[in-house]
């Protein structure tokens, strides 16, 4: 059975006060009679105390307590006027010196020995000594009433007070009820709103936002939904582009390498090495994107294997720099490096790491014009994260400040008119990227048009000092 979030709101404020209600009413219910049983203790001992005197009187003109029982047995309205005897009905014992009860207002333990409904704790608070010339004579013993004991007046104001308890519970139980409904309404109102956009996102409409009129937890919720919204909605449009993208990588050198070979059945081209070779390359190309692209699904995924070793930086950029050196000198660019000293080793894929070198590297050749130069540069950064700091800066025409936040973007190139063959597949710097997270790291880039462009990327280093494993192989 479904029971709806406003018929549980109301449900739960309503329990709560008849709970609290019925809690509060017991206990005002205990404290009224504890207050009211305290007033007729009180009330009795000052009856008691307008007693004694005469008393203490009597037994002083007597000599005993012989025949105390006619001066103490009067009729209830004189013994009002004298003592306040009957307002309360309380109940007084006259004990002798050895304890015997030799008169009873109540003619309930009359000569008998003190067997009476009260503690020896209690007995003593309530037993009035009777002196005469400084002689303990007697005792006058007071049991005041239970409250449930009383008159018919004092019964009257007990259930009007439990009846106002029962009369306040219903009416709280009333107004919870009407608050409830309130609360409930207030409160469903935004989540059916959150509820009817997480069904049209969920159909795949990415549009779809909530109103945000609260700052509460209910406001919280419908900020993270926008926000997972509209990322939803960005990873939709990027899905779109990527398959977009990824079919026309693909299309291009499938179209040349099917008209090649329609040129070879045809009989236009000849099966020559050159024709052939030509038809190799595009081969290459595709493979090296399918390539690419499954290496960057296994990062996506979480499935990038990496063979984690301890490495020197510094023997690993140099050997990328020496590689590329001959490149560099044929175009006329200077290649070189500035290394600090004393650098930790670093734990981390050496052939990753070289993946990451060479493509930055190849970026900056193709980009820096001749005549101009490329440093790498490798430091200590200066802070509490202790990473090492690889930088390639180049003095090429650099990147536009709209385009340099998308320069990680898969299939991203800042010029779009360069062909596969001179650009290569546009996933290098992406993988690039997921190369460098998996390492525990970041990277970015800085650039202004005309001086250059410097990416940097930054990897833990490692509290272990240099040993015999310590590689770059």
């Amino acid at each position: 059975m479904r029971i709806s979030l406003r018929w549980k709101l109301i449900s739960a404020f309503l329990l709560v006060v008849l709970v609290s209600s019925s809690l509060m009413s017991v206990w005002l219910h205990g404290m009224v009679e504890g207050a009211f049983s305290k007033y007729i203790q009180n009330r009795a001992q000052t009856q008691a105390k307008q007693l004694l005197p005469i008393l203490e009187n009597y037994y002083s003109q007597h000599g005993s307590w012989e025949g105390v029982q006619q001066v103490l047995n009067i009729p209830p309205d004189k013994a009002a006027r004298l003592f306040s005897l009957s307002s309360f009905s309380s109940h007084f014992l006259l004990l002798n010196r050895q304890k015997r009860v030799i008169w009873d207002s109540h003619a309930l333990f009359l000569g008998r020995l003190p067997v009476i409904p009260l503690s020896p704790v209690q007995l003593a608070r309530n037993a009035l000594d009777i002196k005469v010339n400084g002689q303990v004579v007697g005792q006058l013993v007071i049991i005041p009433p239970k409250v449930r004991a009383l008159g018919s007046m004092e019964n009257f104001f007990l259930r009007s007070v439990n009846r106002s308890f029962v009369e306040a519970t219903l009416l709280a139980g009333i107004l919870a009820v009407l608050l409830g409904a309130l609360a409930s309404q207030l409160l469903i109102r935004p989540l059916q709103s959150l509820a009817s956009a997480a069904k049209s996102v969920a159909k795949g409409d990415f549009s779809r936002r909530v109103d945000i009129n609260s700052y509460d937890e209910i406001g919280d919720l419908g900020y993270a939904f926008n926000q997972m919204a509209a990322t939803l909605a960005e990873n939709e449009h990027l899905r779109e582009k990527l398959i977009a993208d990824i079919a026309h990588e693909l299309r291009t050198p499938l179209s040349v390498i099917r008209g090649n070979l329609e040129a070879f059945l045809d009989g236009v081209y000849d099966l020559t090495p050159d024709n052939i070779a030509s038809v190799y390359d595009e081969t290459m190309l595709l493979e090296r994107l399918v390539n690419d692209l499954r290496e960057l699904s296994l990062a996506d995924s979480g499935q990038l294997r990496m063979n984690w070793q301890l490495l020197r930086v510094e023997t690993l950029v140099n050997g990328v720099v020496d590689f590329f050196r001959p490149a560099a000198e044929s175009k006329e660019v200077a290649l070189s490096t500035m290394v600090s000293e004393d650098l930790p080793p670093i734990q981390g894929d050496v052939q990753r790491l070289k993946q990451v070198l060479h493509n930055l590297l190849s970026n900056a050749l193709r980009y820096t014009p001749k005549g101009g130069k490329i440093t790498v540069h490798v430091s200590l950064v200066a802070d509490k994260k202790q990473q090492i700091a690889i930088s390639v800066e180049d003095d090429g025409p650099g990147i536009p400040a709209e385009e340099l936040t998308h320069i990680f973007d898969r299939f991203f190139r800042n010029d779009p008119s360069r062909s596969r063959c001179s650009g290569g597949s546009g996933l290098g710097l992406a993988i690039v990227k997921e190369l460098v997270e998996a390492h525990g790291g970041r990277i970015w880039a800085e650039s202004q048009v005309g001086r250059g462009t410097v990416i940097t990327f930054t990897i833990p280093i490692v509290s272990v000092p240099p040993g015999p494993n310590t590689t770059a192989e």
